[in-house]
């Protein structure tokens, strides 16, 4: 029986096996070479800012001003006007625009005390969410 042949194909596939190796390995020094070992963990934390990017700076926390903390304290609650901009009773959802502050609020069918439509006048409550502040208890005048 024969050797088995090398041929052009299997030598080029060899050649960049041992290419991508070598790529490897030099990524792999390079990472060790730029590794800051014994850095304070404080240097190594990463924020996220308000616009959803990433930086080193540690942001500063939000403060809330008296009013926003007086409207959405529950144990202080403070009754709340405003009108239907619009509101879907098929999907149960809706906004309410705040009459002195002009703010859009998110409301949901479960809040409601009274069936509500587009341009009614209600009194409500402001509740905080993760996904921002809503009415509830609303109620028609």
């Amino acid at each position: 029986m024969s050797n088995s042949q090398i041929t052009a194909g299997k030598k080029e596939r060899e050649s960049k096996k041992r290419k991508k190796l070598q790529e490897k390995e030099d990524r792999k020094e390079a990472r060790k070479t730029n590794a800051k070992k014994g850095q304070a963990l404080e240097e190594m934390f990463v924020y996220v800012d308000e616009n959803g990017n990433l930086t080193t700076v540690k942001p500063e926390p939000k403060t809330t001003s008296a009013a926003e903390k007086k409207t959405t304290n529950p144990d202080n609650q403070v009754l709340h006007q405003g009108v239907v901009l619009f509101y879907n009773a098929q999907k149960k959802y809706g906004f309410i625009s705040d009459t002195k502050t002009q703010k859009r609020l998110f409301v949901h069918a479960e809040a409601l005390k009274h069936p509500i439509k587009e341009g009614d006048k209600v009194v409500y409550y402001i509740e905080s969410s993760s996904k921002g502040d809503k009415a509830v208890q609303v109620k028609k005048q």
